[in-house]
């Protein structure tokens, strides 16, 4: 094989390489932003409703609408899951799972959290991990917000160097376990089938260490990623 095609080749995969983590990190930099927008946003309008109080003296006005808005408010920003997240070592990951995590805050949605060991080196791509996380992700977010019980459930554990992701949500209507990851399945219509088949293309024809398993447990649509340690 021609020498100069195969130095051209690698320069090309490099390149490619490069940009898909530039996109990566560019949209989750675009999340954290629009988060903090809001934040300010929302802190500005809470600073302007306190004045009215202050100027008003309505001392027990004030007290009432602390307790009742202001304190409340405070629970959800400083939510557990945004905390456990100081486990996750991989910087891109955390700030994946930070910018979906606020999407589920905003939402309304009960989101629980379980990562208690820090995580440290996954034996997969960060882009890969990225767009298979933020798949599942969106669509356990998509389903839960139209379920009753509204709840999302993620958990990294480390067992023996093997790290086991799992993701859970409750859902208004059943999935066809043998279907999901056909392309076009959706329970939902459009294009939103499109997704886990992705993901399993990804794990497939990458990954001979990575497992995939999905169950449906305790009114729990689940789905469990295990990455080896080889």
């Amino acid at each position: 094989m021609n020498i100069n095609l195969v130095k051209e080749k690698e320069r090309y995969n490099k390149k490619q390489k490069e940009y898909e983590y530039l996109k990566l990190y560019t949209d989750i930099i675009e999340n954290l932003l629009e988060n903090m927008r809001n934040f300010k946003h929302d802190l500005s309008n809470i600073m302007l409703s306190l004045k009215g109080f202050i100027d008003n003296k309505d001392i027990e006005g004030l007290e009432e609408y602390y307790y009742k808005e202001i304190v409340t408010e405070k629970k959800k920003l400083d939510n557990r899951s945004i905390y456990l997240l100081k486990h996750v070592k991989n910087q891109s990951l955390k700030g994946l799972l930070i910018a979906k995590f606020n999407v589920c805050m905003e939402l309304g949605l009960k989101i629980n959290v379980e990562i208690f060991q820090d995580i440290k080196e996954l034996l997969i791509s960060t882009v890969d991990v990225c767009r298979i996380i933020g798949i599942m992700l969106d669509n356990v977010i998509e389903a839960a917000k139209h379920s009753t019980e509204k709840k999302v459930f993620f958990g990294i554990y480390n067992e023996e160097n093997n790290i086991s992701i799992i993701i859970g949500n409750s859902f208004s209507a059943k999935l066809n376990l043998e279907k999901i990851f056909k392309r076009g399945y959706s329970n939902k219509g459009g294009d939103r089938g499109l997704g886990l088949s992705i993901v399993k293309d990804i794990i497939d024809k990458k990954y001979n260490n990575v497992l995939l398993n999905t169950s449906m447990e305790y009114n729990l649509f689940i789905q469990e990623i295990i990455i080896l340690s080889r």
